[in-house]
Order: C-alpha cells, then structure tokens, then sequence
C-alpha cells in the first residue's frame, strides 16, 4: 500500500487522498479492499492529522534563545523587563544599567546578549526582532558615538523597521550619554533620557519601563552606584 500511496502522489498529488481512494476501489468493485484497510485508514488518518497539529504548534513556538529558556523545559518562557542594546565598546554602560535596574528597589529582569543569549545564537536582526516580540517588554538603546557607527545600530534601525508604528514610541527607550551629540532621524524621533542628568536618572528609566511613578521606591538616603 505504501509504494502504491508513493507512485500515487508522484503522478497526480492533487488526487491522492483517502476519499479518492475509497471512490476508486468503488469504481473497481474492490469493496472487499476497502473493508479490509478501512480501520487503518481511520487509524493513519487521525495519526496524520495529530502530526499535522503537532508540528504547527512546535511551528508557533518562540525559539529557544536564552539560557533562561533552556530551563524551561516546555513550560511558558519568561520574560525580561527590557533588551540593552548596545556597541562592543559601550558594554560597561550595559552592565551599569542591568547592575542597578536588576537591584533594589527595582529588582528588574534585563536582557543582556552577552550573558543571556545561548552561545551557539549568533546576534543578528532577526534574532534582535525575535526577542523583542517574545522576550522583552522594551528596548533600552545605549546611544553613544560608538554605538552610530556600530553593528548593532544597523539591528536597531532594521528592528524598527520591522516595528508597527504605533509600537516604535512605546517599546523603544534610548539613553543618550553625551548631551551634545546629534541623534539621526531614527533616534531622534524617540523620547530620549539624558545620562548625564544623575538627578533621579535611575528613576526616570525605571518609569519608562514599569509605567508608573517609581519615586517611592527610591527611598530617602539611597544611592545607587554610578559610574
């Protein structure tokens, strides 16, 4: 049976289905055939149709990306506050921010590719787009000289196009670390956070991503370490 379903689908796929095949074992007067396979027509029937399933649902899984989803083990994949997205260069800008947001009182969830992204991922627009879409709630931009001239500026402007409109004002949050320097058209249409402000700095990047007024958190005496 299985060689003849093969030369079936070969020479006419469009027909080579169980309902044709019942219809043409009538037209021969094989209904002893058909009495004979009908429960393993039934039976293979359902088993292609709960592979079929199987493999869409697998299809519509997030891909496993970071070391946090590789312990989930099938079950829903968390989900970080924010991505920090920045140059080679400017990967102590990174840690500070994930250094204080992930402390108290914040006690934030940040995505940082260097240490959260599974080793054999390499990071790349897609990979950029795929965690923004399953992953991370925000996008916090490390915007400096050298993040303009940088690889993962070109992410960042690929991921936007990629971005609904709507969504872009919403979900991206860059920190600008010179005051002075000129942001092109694809930042400067965000609202941006002046690093060099240290007044309540942490707290205004809180906010952005919870939302809500942070102040409360930031208690009186407290000083988060700067660089």
């Amino acid at each position: 049976m299985e060689a003849v379903i093969s030369a079936w689908i070969q020479h006419n796929p469009s027909t080579a289905e169980v309902g044709y095949l019942e219809q043409y074992l009538g037209i021969i007067d094989r209904w002893d055939v058909q009495d004979d396979i009908k429960e393993n027509l039934i039976r293979d029937t359902e088993q292609f149709y709960l592979k079929k399933q199987q493999s869409q649902q697998v299809h519509l899984l997030p891909k496993i990306l970071t070391l946090d989803n590789k312990k989930c083990l099938g079950r829903p994949f968390p989900t970080f506050d924010a991505c920090v997205l920045h140059a080679d260069a400017d990967i102590a800008h990174a840690k500070n921010i994930v250094k204080n947001l992930e402390s108290p009182p914040y006690k934030m969830k940040l995505f940082l590719n260097h240490r959260d992204l599974l080793l054999d991922v390499a990071f790349e627009p897609s990979i950029l787009l795929e965690l923004m879409t399953n992953c991370c709630n925000y996008l916090i931009v490390v915007v400096t000289e050298e993040f303009l001239s940088s690889r993962e500026y070109t992410y960042f402007v690929s991921f936007t196009q990629n971005l609904e409109v709507g969504k872009r004002t919403r979900k991206i949050i860059p920190i600008v670390y010179n005051s002075e320097m000129e942001l092109p058209q694809s930042l400067y249409i965000y609202t941006s956070i002046d690093y060099e402000n240290k007044l309540k700095f942490w707290n205004k990047l809180a906010s952005s991503i919870y939302k809500e007024n942070v102040t409360e958190l930031y208690y009186s005496g407290q000083q988060l370490e700067q660089e």
